[in-house]
């Protein structure tokens, strides 16, 4: 989808597939769009990501 582009607009989307994941998770958005699935899955693995899950947390 964005490759291996990391900026304010890979950033935002990532935030948003999360927030979706965190507060809509019946709403199943991965299965009808899968290839953001997949380059969110990759994206959400960074070590920056991690590290902000888990300063959040």
């Amino acid at each position: 989808m964005f490759g291996e582009r990391v900026d304010i607009g890979t950033i935002s989307f990532a935030c948003a597939f999360g927030y979706l994941d965190l507060r809509f998770p019946d709403f199943d958005w991965r299965s009808r769009h899968p290839k953001c699935a997949a380059w969110f899955t990759s994206f959400e693995a960074r070590t920056s990501m991690q590290a902000k899950r888990h300063s959040v947390a």
